[in-house]
Order: C-alpha cells, then sequence, then structure tokens
C-alpha cells in the first residue's frame, strides 16, 4: 500500500470500549497520521495504557479529551517515539 498516511476513526454502535489492557494498542502504526475517536471510544475500565502510541512517527495530532483515566495506573511511555506529535488536546 506505500507510505500513504493514516487516518483512523472509532466508532460503533453504542460506543467501543477499550481493553483493560491498552498497552501497546495502536504501537507501530507509522503511517498514521491521526486518530478520530470522537466520543464513542470508551476507556473507563482501562487500567494500562503504556506504550499505547509508541512508535506512531507520523502521528500529528490526538484528541483525547474523552478518554476517562481514574482507573489508569500505568502511562509509561504513552507517546514514545511520536516524532511528529505536535498537538496533543487533554
Amino acid at each position: 500500500m506505500g507510505e500513504k498516511a493514516r487516518i483512523i476513526t472509532v466508532a460503533g454502535k453504542g460506543g467501543v470500549d477499550a481493553p483493560v489492557n491498552s498497552a501497546n494498542l495502536f504501537r507501530d502504526m507509522v503511517n498514521l497520521k491521526s486518530i478520530d475517536f470522537g466520543n464513542a471510544f470508551s476507556t473507563k475500565h482501562t487500567k494500562n495504557m503504556s506504550m499505547m502510541f509508541t512508535n506512531c512517527k507520523s502521528l500529528e495530532e490526538l484528541d483525547v479529551r474523552f478518554f476517562e483515566t481514574d482507573q489508569v495506573t500505568n502511562m509509561a511511555s504513552m507517546f514514545n517515539e511520536c516524532f511528529n506529535l505536535t498537538t496533543l488536546n487533554v
């Protein structure tokens, strides 16, 4: 598919629940430019977000304002090697 940059939209009828262990969930998606979570992605039961976006080298913007992090105990290296991430909405 070449070096074409990608945009992911997370959506689903009734919403999408992130795994309890979301470590490495989007890791190594090196051509990913953006992820649109909207308000459909629930992290209310997630405990581990470590390295969730590690090595997403092309990621430029990310909006995680709707992430619920009350239960999260590990966010280590969450954005490691996201060299082009210039916009992060929290």
